[in-house]
């Protein structure tokens, strides 16, 4: 937001609202910020406000803004249409397009993306195509997944995450938003999907390098594909996102590493790529069921004599999931 939200008023030209001004007419329960997309070394802007209500009178921005409402309701004023939106919608505005916000009490979450940064993705998905300009085909829509996703990006970025994962999951919204939801979305069609062998290289540089915070970037450039399709190739080639096939190496490798008598939940928990001991002990209990202190019991007391085999069951089997 910032200085680049402009406004009009009747009788008056656009022109840029100072930072000043926009931030008296923002409540305190306004948070914003930035989130660095590595591909395109742009930044993603991250709104966030709960139990607002407010009007901004006629405006403009200079991103391309998705956002998500959590709760209330909305009414925009766009294109000449009044537009009320609830819980589940979400909302898409293109880049130099006068709207107005008029609200009852909601709360909402808002992506909002350089233009070139949605440009780059389009033209990954189809090299063929040439877009130079990326317009939403409507201004309220509603998509369960597309909400989701969004929603965890705002989970996954509250606090320090993977490269590998956040870059995975910005580029799943973004290729959706391309192929669903923009004025090219039909002209954007994928090149045939024949590169198994460039993905393995992703999967061998993904096991030779866990302990490090790799990025969906270092992946394609080694592989010799775009983000896009090498996300999309190597998911149904393994049946596992990169982002969540690594968290599944390290917690494999994790586990024979606890149990090597001379290592520490601490000393494996850094090995193994995560950031700290709380972060280890969190992930480890999703996939295997149990905590990492409680896995290494378990098979001390398994290694005792006199244990019945119905015991020696290994809890890691239990998978629970991605996290």
């Amino acid at each position: 937001m910032g200085a680049s939200l402009r406004y009009q008023m009747a009788g008056h030209k656009k022109t840029c609202m100072p930072e000043e001004e926009l931030r008296e007419r923002l409540p305190m329960n306004w948070q914003d910020r930035d989130v660095l997309f590595d591909p395109v070394q742009s930044s993603i802007k991250l709104i966030q406000a709960k139990n607002i209500t407010n009007y901004l009178p006629s405006h403009v921005h200079q991103k391309l803004y998705i956002g998500l409402i959590d709760d209330g309701k909305r009414v925009m004023r766009y294109r000449g249409e009044s537009s009320p939106m609830g819980r589940g919608n979400l909302f898409l505005i293109n880049i130099d397009e006068a709207h107005e916000c008029d609200d009852d009490a909601h709360s909402f979450r808002v992506v909002g993306f350089d233009e070139k940064t949605v440009i780059k993705i389009a033209k990954e998905i189809n090299p063929d195509s040439p877009v130079s300009s990326i317009a939403f085909n409507k201004l309220v829509t509603t998509d369960r997944f597309l909400y989701r996703e969004i929603a965890a990006f705002f989970q996954m970025t509250a606090a320090p995450a993977p490269k590998l994962a956040v870059e995975s999951l910005m580029n799943g919204i973004l290729s959706r938003l391309v192929l669903k939801h923009t004025c090219s979305s039909s002209t954007l069609l994928s090149r045939p999907l024949s590169f198994t062998a460039a993905v393995r290289v992703a999967k061998e540089y993904i096991h030779d390098n866990y302990a490090e915070d790799i990025s969906l970037s270092e992946l394609a450039v080694i592989s010799r594909l775009t983000p896009f399709h090498l996300s999309r190739i190597f998911t149904n080639t393994y049946g596992l996102p990169p982002h969540l096939y690594l968290i599944r190496l390290r917690v494999e490798t994790a586990k024979r590493a606890l149990l090597q008598n001379d290592s520490t939940i601490a000393d494996v928990a850094v090995s193994t790529g995560f950031y700290d001991h709380s972060h280890f002990a969190r992930v480890f209990k999703r996939y295997v069921g149990v905590t990492p202190r409680q896995y290494v019991e378990m098979h001390r007391q398994r290694s005792r004599p006199g244990e019945s085999d119905a015991h020696k069951e290994d809890a890691c089997t239990r998978q629970q999931g991605p996290p």
